[in-house]
């Protein structure tokens, strides 16, 4: 995330479909179909909707123009919220030895 931040690149469509792990568990994120770059500074808000409503910040949903990186901040917090507090399909399984 931090090179998205530091490059002005907003990727504006962050979900945990959009998360991946490589073999040593690295965080890669991937699609960046939404992603764009504000090079202008602050003075330079998105207007598009895009990404997935479950994850949209509230400007998004709104349809107030928005921050890209703001936007991402935002479904990361998301992301962060689901990994902790969701049960995983397998949580009721039973393994037995």
């Amino acid at each position: 995330m931090s090179v998205l931040f530091l490059g002005a690149i907003g990727g504006r469509d962050l979900k945990c479909e959009n998360v991946l792990l490589d073999v040593y568990n690295n965080v890669k994120l991937s699609d960046f179909g939404f992603a764009r770059l504000q090079t202008g500074g602050g003075d330079q808000l998105c207007r598009t909707y895009c990404g997935s409503a479950a994850y949209a910040s509230p400007e998004v949903l709104q349809g107030i123009p928005y921050d890209g990186a703001g936007y991402d901040v935002w479904s990361l917090g998301v992301i962060l919220y689901i990994m902790v507090c969701q049960p995983t399909n397998h949580a009721h399984t039973h393994t037995h030895v």
